[in-house]
């Protein structure tokens, strides 16, 4: 269970994910609830309400309860952290990392995040950008910088940004989640970035394996 030994982070998207969204969001307020000081839920790109209406949570919420309950979840959803630190070392964050350059985690602090997410817009503020970013966007190797993300929001983002990030913030390690993997987990970027997929069979019978990521003591 949680205590000052056991320290849960879970990393977002508890909801648009099969019949049961409503039992497992409450399992995890429960969690928080019992155990505040030992108990993390960041918000996930799916912790939102265009996209629960597009995937189908707000008709679960409908159909088992009312509107009403629906609109009190969204403003738990907007509560949410948007990452996490652990050990001083460690940035958990659903997504990934912002595009821009020299972004610090005072930054991140600093963005108004008691609201939906921001709708992908060309001339948007800097501070929408970092948050899709945070919640949207997906590592990939094969390239220095970042270019657009086929899922129409947030970006892919190279090595390089990783590396940046890490240095400039006095971190070691990212660990992040929305993208299904075959194991469970993957490694990139040099080993600086870890995807912890912790939903098992996403896409049917044998499909993938969930995980968890356990980091015992100071230890990366």
């Amino acid at each position: 269970m949680p205590n000052e030994s056991n320290y849960y982070v879970f990393n977002g998207d508890f909801v648009d994910r099969g019949a049961y969204s409503v039992e497992v969001l409450l399992i995890l307020f429960s969690l928080m609830l019992a155990f505040p000081n030992y108990v993390t839920l960041n918000r996930g790109n799916h912790e939102c309400d265009y996209m629960n209406d597009e995937y189908g949570f707000d008709v679960e919420v409908s159909t088992k309860y009312n509107r009403n309950f629906f609109r009190l979840i969204q403003r738990c959803f907007c509560a949410l952290p948007l990452a996490t630190i652990l050990n001083n070392k460690i940035f958990i964050v659903h997504g990934g990392l912002p595009r821009r350059k020299g972004v610090t985690i005072a930054d991140i602090s600093r963005i108004q995040r008691f609201r939906q997410i921001p709708i992908p817009d060309s001339s948007q503020p800097e501070e929408d950008e970092i948050f899709q970013d945070l919640l949207w966007s997906d590592p990939i190797d094969e390239i220095e910088g970042w270019r657009e993300s086929q899922r129409g929001a947030g970006v892919e983002f190279g090595p390089d940004i990783t590396e940046e990030f890490l240095r400039n913030n006095n971190l070691e390690l990212v660990v992040r989640s929305h993208e299904e993997c075959a194991s469970g987990y993957d490694e990139r970027h040099n080993k600086k970035l870890i995807t912890v997929f912790s939903a098992s069979n996403y896409d049917g019978p044998d499909t993938n394996f969930g995980t968890v990521c356990l980091f015992i003591g100071d230890s990366v």
